[in-house]
């Protein structure tokens, strides 16, 4: 039912409509856009998966430490990390493009205050515990990076149930170049 008002015109109600309309358009570009993102996301992060490594701590700590070749193929490579407690099955997902450089600090660096970094003393505390790691680096294309990160804490729920506090933050890593 349109109202129509003084002059006999329904020209505010049409204009309501066009308006409702268009943003029901929007609304519907706006989810398509975005499914069509995390269907493109989600292929990218499974081939990424396809070609992982998978090291120990130990490794990580030779790399580091010697600055051997397993280093140097990662510095300044756009990686998503997932640290992965196997003893208590719980995720950490970071990106970065020093990934050997992440993992050493956050394992092997102490905090000078815990109460900055929460997830770093979680994760330092179950190593002292002698739980499993393994350290899990997939190579990725660097316009994607965070989209593939957000991709793999929602794949392992790496906030409920792992050491990630928030969905996507950016690392100082992961900004420098």
């Amino acid at each position: 039912m349109f109202l129509i008002n003084s002059n006999g015109s329904s020209s505010s109600n049409t204009t309501l409509i066009v308006c409702f309309v268009i943003a029901a358009l929007i609304a519907i570009a706006s989810l398509t856009y975005t499914f069509i993102k995390w269907k493109e996301t989600k292929k990218i992060s499974k081939e990424c998966y396809e070609h992982k490594k998978i090291y120990t701590l130990d490794q990580i700590k030779l790399a580091y430490e010697n600055k051997d070749d397993l280093y140097e193929e990662y510095e300044k490579q756009p990686c998503v990390i997932l640290i992965y407690n196997k003893t208590k099955d719980k995720y950490y997902v970071a990106a970065s493009d020093y990934p050997i450089r992440l993992v050493y600090e956050y394992i092997y660096l102490i905090p000078k205050d815990y109460s900055k970094d929460r997830r770093k003393h979680d994760i330092l505390s179950d190593v002292e515990w002698g739980n499993e790691f393994e350290i899990i680096i997939l190579k990725v294309p660097k316009n994607n990076q965070a989209d593939i990160k957000s991709y793999f804490i929602k794949k392992y729920n790496s906030i409920k149930n792992g050491y990630n506090k928030k969905s996507n933050t950016p690392t100082k890593r992961s900004v420098e170049s």
